[in-house]
């Protein structure tokens, strides 16, 4: 079972198969195959987080420094499970910097993910989920569900709720929404549009760190909160509105100065879930922006609260190695940030209403 996460170019790198002892103490881990990459960077280390290496042993050994760190270490209770041996690890840090390990049956422990802790509030609907059953190296498999991701639509007035209450269902549909003005694409990816009254709304999934704090009975579709982070992978940045609007040739592929396109779908329409579709492209304006510094490591990060298409808020973190290798300067509050980025996705609540 992968606990952390992949991507098709093996950017990243992941741990699998890990085991705890009654005292957090690292029993086996093993690595799944990764490459090295031109820039040494990867999401955990994005937030200044003390995992990275080349070698099974490097990443072990991160692993283990931060399970006996019993000062920082938390454990969090998982309220819609119902046997206090399952459990999440978090590694917090006043950056907003996070780590989630989950834990089952108190010995098979999942590996850490990162998320970043912002100020972003997104309401969506929930489409529907894809849980990761935890799986052993016997082949046993917990009916505890911890890792996961969500399929959801943006539903700041709860719109979508009550389209799927009164029509029963929607397709999802390959869309394209163009701004009223001309400035270029406000939305792409798989949505829909509601025949009544012309609105589009655009599908995305996640990863979700906390995953199983959303209910194993609780029903799809239904309204959620979440605070949405994006680790940027690519990026630009501009000064200005006006530095972004004269940047684009008549070439190329104009976006809106604030955009959101996903890439749900492209390979998992049957399923409904894209396992490598937890990326998205954003442009939007920077409302805040800061250098922040991990005081678990002293590494820093740049961090941006970035409202993108429709007004939907967005945290998205770099890491100093990502700008310098793209030869840019730090976002700007007034200005534009465009990235590419993975998206991660911290459940707050759940509501039928």
């Amino acid at each position: 079972m992968t606990a952390a996460f992949t991507d098709p170019e093996g950017f990243y790198h992941s741990i699998s198969n890990v085991r705890l002892d009654e005292n957090f103490t690292l029993a086996s881990v093993r690595l799944s195959p990764s490459k090295k990459s031109p820039i040494a960077m990867n999401h955990y280390t994005t937030i200044g987080m003390p995992i990275s290496g080349d070698t099974v042993d490097e990443m072990s050994q991160c692993v283990k420094t931060i399970l006996a760190d019993r000062k920082n270490l938390m454990v969090v209770s998982v309220p819609e499970i119902n046997d206090e041996d399952c459990y999440y690890l978090v590694y917090p840090s006043r950056s907003g910097g996070q780590l989630w390990g989950p834990v089952h049956r108190r010995s098979h422990f999942g590996g850490f993910v990162p998320h970043f802790e912002g100020k972003s509030r997104v309401r969506i609907c929930v489409l529907s989920k894809s849980g990761d059953p935890f799986v052993t190296d016997d082949g046993t498999t917990f009916e505890e569900v911890l890792e996961g991701r969500f399929l959801g639509v943006w539903d700041e007035d709860g719109m979508v709720l009550d389209i799927l209450k009164s029509e029963g269902q929607i397709e999802l549909h390959k869309m394209a929404v163009m701004s009223k003005s001309g400035e270029g694409a406000i939305f792409s990816g798989y949505g829909f549009m509601d025949r009544s009254s012309n609105a589009c709304f655009l599908a995305f999934d996640f990863e979700c760190p906390n995953f199983g704090f959303f209910g194993v009975h609780t029903p799809t579709p239904v309204a959620a909160m979440v605070q949405l982070s994006g680790f940027a992978r690519e990026v630009q940045t501009f000064d200005s509105l006006e530095e972004y609007k004269s940047s684009k040739s008549k070439d190329e592929i104009k976006f809106a100065s604030q955009f959101f396109g996903t890439e749900s779908f492209n390979d998992g329409m049957e399923s409904g879930l894209n396992r490598n579709g937890t990326f998205a492209l954003i442009v939007g304006h920077v409302l805040e922006s800061e250098l922040r510094s991990n005081e678990l490591t002293g590494q820093p990060f740049y961090w941006a609260l970035v409202q993108t298409a429709g007004g939907m808020e967005i945290d998205v973190v770099m890491h100093p190695t990502l700008l310098e290798g793209f030869g840019i300067k730090p976002p700007q509050v007034g200005g534009v940030l465009l990235c590419y980025c993975w998206l991660s996705g911290l459940l707050l609540s759940v509501s039928s209403d």
